[in-house]
């Protein structure tokens, strides 16, 4: 599985790694198609996004005066050995948000859509599709803190709380990423993406491989077809890190 890199749809079943929901500023993300509504394997997507078992076997905010903190520039993170990790590497420690430069196109709707949210901060909408275009950005802090945002005002949408556990897993903050992902789940015990993901993190980064393998039965017991986004069976993936 490989990390996460967005696109706007939330689909239920493991597949593509994408966001959630749509980064369209004009439209609201869109929830996992179960009986709601995003990513796979090779990427995480809002909602959908998956964390990628590939990449892995190789390896609370408010609204208020704060707001545009959200929009300076995040300083690079270091490893514990005062390296620079690069955007590209597997998330096995928080990664620096530096990325190629973003397309002129792309930098103006992210600085449109942060004048919509200073104009309207208790829109929960503007946030979380400010969030989504720091999630296609690779933009993790910025993104993190813009869904954190949204959820302050509207805490019921699984796919941000998915796409927010993506994020803290970016960040290496791998048990508010777990804290995340479950939330997901109990406001959509269908969200396959989000117990997914869950079990990635307990598997691969915090190594409590008894509570992923319950993660993933708990999706297998939604659907016992369910799939990695790289195509193999979620009870082969079980079988075969047994």
């Amino acid at each position: 599985m490989a990390n996460k890199k967005p696109q706007k749809k939330s689909t239920d079943t493991p597949t593509a790694v994408q966001p959630s929901a749509p980064a369209d500023t004009t439209s609201t993300p869109e929830t996992a198609p179960q009986a709601e509504q995003p990513h796979g394997i090779s990427k995480v997507s809002k909602g959908v996004f998956f964390v990628g078992i590939a990449v892995a076997l190789v390896l609370g905010v408010y609204v208020g005066s704060l707001m545009p903190s959200v929009f300076t520039q995040e300083p690079a993170q270091q490893t514990p050995a005062g390296q620079t990790q690069t955007a590209s590497q597997p998330s096995g420690q928080a990664k620096q948000d530096s990325q190629p430069p973003i397309p002129p196109e792309l930098a103006a709707k992210i600085a449109s859509m942060e004048q919509n949210v200073l104009a309207n901060p208790k829109d929960a909408h503007n946030w979380t599709d400010l969030g989504n275009l720091y999630f296609d950005t690779g933009q993790s802090r910025k993104a993190a803190s813009a869904y954190e945002r949204s959820l302050a005002l509207a805490p019921d949408n699984a796919d941000v709380l998915t796409d927010l556990g993506i994020m803290y897993r970016e960040l290496g903050e791998y048990e508010k990423a777990v804290t995340s992902f479950r939330r997901a789940s109990s406001v959509n015990p269908k969200h396959e993406n989000a117990m997914f993901n869950e079990g990635v993190v307990l598997y691969f980064d915090l190594k409590r491989k008894d509570d992923a393998m319950k993660a993933w039965q708990r999706l297998l017991a939604v659907n016992p077809a369910a799939r990695a986004p790289d195509g193999q069976s979620v009870s082969d993936v079980i079988r075969n890190l047994r």
